[in-house]
């Protein structure tokens, strides 16, 4: 590993804590170069990314939530400069997922310091033309997301998820999905569907993984459809969680038959109605859409 890392720094995320101080403190006592560039708008982080990989620094890293993880991945997809994450969003999924420290010192000693490794990983990738890293998801995902939107995140914190998935119960959801596996026809009804990269859901007090079995560097999606039930019943998904086991909560949802799981690299996927969808946070567009991994996609620099 080299001496020089660029840090892409999304000004919108985190809350107050002294992030040029940190980063100043650890990059100097390892001996470290480095620079930094401040987003202004969507977009700028892929076009940061690629610009430090092409002027040849070691490390390129972000400081944000998932959406600007996304955007610094997809610019270093034609490159083998490895991804450092600095958590600062509200929910930071993806680096959960990978064991990253959540803590700005320690994530930022581990990408300087170590002891870290480079792990190759998967993305998804949206009618040919949009990446995403955590998940594509329509239905009550989509309506939560939308409620949980930036002023009540600023309100209140981690909350905005369980807020906006509670309430988001209360809508009448249910669709037919209609899904082509590579190849193969799967239907269904259902309140939400999610393709994911990754299993942790990311909400507070939701423990439970949408595919226990998922893996970020697989080279597999996985289609995660859950059934309408009684509202009682979601309520009880989202609020028993605390204090039950992640194999307890998989066991519930498999009994109470609110889950449907399969895995493919290519998905077709039409609804009925059309949907909306929620692309790592973010509203774009509606169903039918066509999906497909994007196999070791990006280099990101892991705990060892």
């Amino acid at each position: 590993m080299g001496n020089s890392i660029f840090v892409i720094i999304n000004p919108a995320s985190g809350g107050d804590e002294p992030v040029l101080n940190t980063l100043n403190t650890v990059f100097n006592e390892a001996g470290w170069e480095w620079d930094i560039g401040v987003t202004k708008q969507s977009g700028d982080g892929r076009q940061m990314a690629q610009e430090a990989a092409r002027s040849g620094y070691d490390v390129v890293a972000i400081y944000g939530g998932d959406g600007s993880v996304m955007e610094a991945a997809t610019g270093l997809l034609e490159s083998e400069i490895p991804l450092a994450i600095f958590p600062g969003g509200t929910a930071n999924v993806f680096s959960k997922e990978l064991g990253i420290p959540q803590k700005l010192l320690e994530a930022s000693k581990l990408a300087v310091q170590g002891p870290n490794k480079v792990r190759k990983v998967d993305m998804g990738l949206m009618n040919g033309e949009t990446y995403f890293v955590l998940r594509y998801a329509t239905g009550w995902e989509a309506e939560m997301a939308d409620i949980a939107d930036r002023d009540l995140k600023d309100r209140v914190g981690k909350l905005a998820y369980t807020v906006g998935g509670v309430e988001a119960i209360g809508r009448n959801l249910n669709a037919h999905y209609r899904f082509t596996l590579d190849g193969q026809v799967q239907e269904c009804e259902g309140v939400t569907c999610m393709v994911a990269n990754t299993g942790n859901m990311g909400i507070p007090g939701v423990t439970v993984n949408l595919a226990p079995d998922s893996d970020v560097s697989d080279g597999l999606l996985d289609v995660v459809v859950y059934s309408r039930s009684k509202k009682s019943v979601w309520t009880k998904v989202l609020t028993f969680n605390v204090a039950r086991s992640d194999d307890e909560i998989n066991e519930d949802l498999e009994s109470l038959k609110l889950r449907y799981h399969w895995k493919a690299r290519k998905i077709r996927i039409e609804t009925d109605p059309p949907l909306k969808i929620n692309l790592d946070g973010e509203i774009i567009g509606e169903t039918p859409s066509d999906i497909e991994v994007v196999s070791q996609a990006v280099s990101v620099l892991t705990p060892a």
